[in-house]
């Protein structure tokens, strides 16, 4: 006697199964749809994202870009990302005592560990120019990646603008030698000779040495 079998295939994988919205569908009724239609070659990914909550709809990738989502056959590769929500990093980067350090070091570090850092310029009669005054992080704390931290850099010493309304010429031209003070005598009608008229920079002025 001849017996005749039939064998299955699999799904057709020319089949035309036109992907839906997944924008409107979460991650459960995604995975839901892709068993139920037998889409082998469409993938789930799940990635973190700062902006998406965990489970929503990210985007539609069709490897086949000429490839339409009412065209999508089971033979196309094709993926669908969902959020994971916001990565969380564990705190386990020790941070160095950075005063004194030079600005190119802490930059090194920062980039290395994946830190937001943020400097702050302000002016040091002990620091450097380039050099670290303080940082916003105690040393030795432990903080994530992506944690932020501001750190201040000298910018050297600054001096501060006299009042020169109070002084002679003579002592204008020679009572700070960190100023470079040019004094200049012009004609007034209303005020005495040798007297104070205007000074360029205001009193109590920072200025860099």
């Amino acid at each position: 006697s001849t017996l005749q079998l039939t064998v299955s295939l699999g799904p057709d994988p020319d089949e035309v199964i036109p992907l839906p919205d997944f924008s409107t569908m979460t991650l459960m009724e995604a995975e839901n749809w892709i068993e139920e239609n037998k889409a082998d070659n469409l993938q789930i990914v799940k990635e973190f994202s700062d902006e998406i909550e965990e489970g929503s709809f990210i985007k539609l990738t069709i490897m086949d870009s000429d490839i339409e989502p009412t065209e999508y056959k089971r033979k196309h590769r094709a993926a669908v990302y969902y959020s994971k929500g916001k990565e969380v990093f564990e705190k386990n980067i020790v941070v160095p005592d950075f005063k004194g350090k030079a600005k190119e070091e802490v930059e090194t570090w920062a980039n290395t560990n994946e830190i937001e850092l943020t400097f702050v310029e302000e002016d040091s009669d002990e620091i450097e120019a380039g050099f670290i005054i303080r940082q916003s992080v105690a040393p030795d704390e432990k903080v994530a990646k992506r944690d932020t931290m501001e750190v201040v850099v000298s910018v050297g010493k600054a001096v501060i603008v006299p009042d020169f309304s109070k002084l002679n010429a003579n002592e204008a031209a020679t009572s700070n030698p960190d100023l470079n003070v040019t004094v200049k005598q012009v004609y007034n009608e209303n005020v005495p000779y040798g007297r104070f008229i205007s000074q360029s920079v205001g009193a109590g002025t920072k200025l860099l040495t």
